[in-house]
């Protein structure tokens, strides 16, 4: 099974997953944040120490996420809803949208 981690340029920089109750949170990862440098994923999601609930980072995992048919196409590939394909980021490595070109 896939991890829930966020990399970027090699490194493990937060934990997004979906929970129970809670929906889909994020957090940076501790080690990141000491790392020198640390940068954030948007300015959206600034660097800091605790979770991001699911409406402060739902907009700008969304946002990743290809819109309308090819979105309904992932939900049904996935066997979620079209809101719940964002509870599964790491089976369509969302994570690789966060490397810059």
């Amino acid at each position: 099974m896939l991890e829930p981690w966020l990399m970027r340029f090699g490194r493990r920089v937060a934990v997004l997953e979906s929970t129970a109750g809670r929906g889909v949170v994020f957090g940076y990862d501790s080690e990141y944040l000491a790392s020198e440098l640390p940068a954030p994923l948007s300015i959206s999601l600034p660097l800091r120490d605790g979770e991001y609930s699911q409406a402060q980072a739902r907009p700008f995992f969304s946002g990743l996420l290809p819109d309308d048919d090819l979105r309904r196409r992932i939900a049904d590939d996935l066997h979620v809803s079209e809101a719940g394909v964002l509870g599964a980021p790491t089976r369509i490595r969302v994570a690789r949208a966060l490397t810059p070109i």
